[in-house]
């Protein structure tokens, strides 16, 4: 039952943010991700793709982060779903420190030419990941994140 308050909280500190305007969005036109480079931090690169995060995150409280990052393949990746191969994938989650973990909230495919493939929401607790594996780019975002180092 605790663990199903502190989500709820979660949740509802997630909500209250999305409604702030100086925390770091994606900016999409014409089905389209406007991607700048200098929005985004490099933290390694994980068998084919590289792993990048925002430099701008939102805290919810002292223990949870919004927090956005994308991986650009090598080679584009090609979805059974999709007609054309996936060449970056956006993410948004909130990194519980306390938790070890991180729980993605949004996907958004696209493709080579920046055209978004989908926007796939996700539901809270659907997809949560420990963070806690050296060596894997989740555990480079996690240390960065909780040791205050980007905000």
């Amino acid at each position: 039952m605790k663990h199903l308050l502190a989500l709820v909280m979660v949740m509802l500190l997630s909500f209250s943010a999305f409604a702030q305007n100086e925390r770091f969005e994606l900016n999409f036109k014409d089905n389209k991700v406007i991607h700048n480079d200098s929005d985004w931090e490099f933290l390694m690169h994980e068998y084919t793709y590289d792993f990048l995060v925002s430099k701008k995150i939102h805290m919810l409280d002292n223990d949870n982060f919004i927090v956005h990052s994308y991986i650009e393949f090598d080679t584009p990746y090609t979805y059974s779903a999709f007609n054309e191969p996936t060449h970056k994938i956006y993410t948004m989650g909130v990194m519980s420190c306390s938790r070890k973990a991180f729980m993605l909230l949004r996907q958004v495919y696209v493709k080579e030419d920046s055209n978004i493939q989908v926007i796939q929401p996700i539901q809270p607790n659907e997809y949560v990941s420990e963070v806690e594996t050296p060596g894997t780019a989740r555990n480079q975002m996690y240390l960065k994140v909780c040791s205050g180092e980007i905000v």
